[in-house]
């Protein structure tokens, strides 16, 4: 796309999209082979630099296959056999420290020369035939994957459509108090406080845990909900969290004391909503994530919340789903 360059786009266009580097150490290749080596003044040592040369450009191009097209590299990796071969040949012929047959190397240097070339073809249309096979099996996995994704939305959607019919104004009830949280929360999630380790931050959860249960329960079975109290995280699972999505930072990790509310309407869950939105909540929403307005890509739709108590500093997690949504999820498509 940048014009200054765009005319040399043919160096590259052959090669992988991560490989287009390549094309520089060719140049560097080329340059040393061409331009370099005859200038080295003993025949013996210019052919022993060129065997080593060659042989590194076949175990860096082998490695490499830079190129898009699989037959492409396997011709490449012959030519570059064939330069190591010459080369090899050559210092066989200038030093003196070899006996061999005049014949007999030539005979070889033909032989490997001529069966090289058939040999790498085949193994490079081999390698292609396999490749556009696993491609094949890709698109059709692909197109699986998408077939099973709509049904999977089909679904979703058919229930939501029969809840939405249950009360009038319901949806854009639910629809409008999942966006004004979203909007209101939209900051990442942390700890207000911080820990010298993670034993103490267990110890604040272990405080904080049966409050904020009471809490949210108190909300969700308030407006008819089912509450499901969810186990404290333990600690080796909030040390991988902790290490692999957060850099360390324990403050990150909110969902250890955790639970999910199960709406059977859209009353319900409505009420709720406009419960955490109130004044008089005994949660505070910290983070919202809206899953109404912007269901996943096969259509799953839920709400993500993240609270702590009007007087508590600790943030845990909890979760609202509409239970005929909830209850395909688990026969889904994975």
């Amino acid at each position: 796309k940048d014009s200054s360059i765009a005319h040399l786009r043919f160096l590259v266009t052959d090669y992988r999209c991560d490989m287009f580097y390549y094309e520089v150490i060719e140049m560097y290749r080329r340059i040393i082979l061409l331009g370099v080596l005859p200038f080295v003044p003993t025949p013996v040592i210019r052919a022993g630099f060129g065997c080593t040369l060659a042989a590194l450009g076949c175990v860096l191009f082998r490695e490499s296959l830079p190129y898009q097209n699989v037959q492409a590299n396997a011709l490449a990796l012959a030519a570059q056999y064939q330069i190591l071969i010459t080369f090899a040949g050559a210092f066989v012929i200038l030093s003196s420290d070899f006996q061999y047959d005049h014949r007999l190397l030539g005979l070889a240097l033909v032989a490997a020369n001529f069966v090289l070339v058939p040999f790498m073809t085949y193994l490079g249309a081999s390698d292609m035939k396999d490749q556009e096979a696993k491609e094949k099996r890709c698109r059709l996995l692909q197109t699986q994957l998408l077939n099973d994704k709509a049904e999977d939305k089909e679904k979703f959607e058919k229930a939501w459509r029969r809840l939405s019919a249950e009360a009038d104004g319901v949806e854009a009830r639910v629809l409008a108090g999942a966006a004004e949280l979203a909007r209101r929360y939209p900051e990442k999630p942390k700890q207000l406080n911080t820990f010298k380790d993670v034993d103490a931050f267990i110890v604040e959860a272990e405080a904080a845990n049966e409050a904020m249960h009471v809490a949210m329960r108190e909300l969700v079975e308030g407006v008819g909900g089912n509450y499901d109290r969810g186990p404290l995280k333990k600690k080796p699972r909030i040390l991988e969290k902790m290490y692999t999505d957060y850099g360390g930072d324990p403050r990150r990790v909110v969902d250890i004391v955790r639970a999910s509310a199960i709406f059977t309407s859209m009353v319900q869950l409505a009420l709720a909503m406009e419960a955490l939105l109130g004044d008089g909540c005994k949660l505070v929403v910290v983070r919202a994530k809206d899953r109404f307005n912007n269901p996943t890509s096969f259509g799953y739709t839920d709400f993500l919340l993240n609270v702590r108590l009007t007087d508590g500093r600790h943030v845990g997690e909890l979760q609202l789903h509409l239970e005929a949504i909830h209850a395909i999820k688990p026969a889904c498509h994975r």
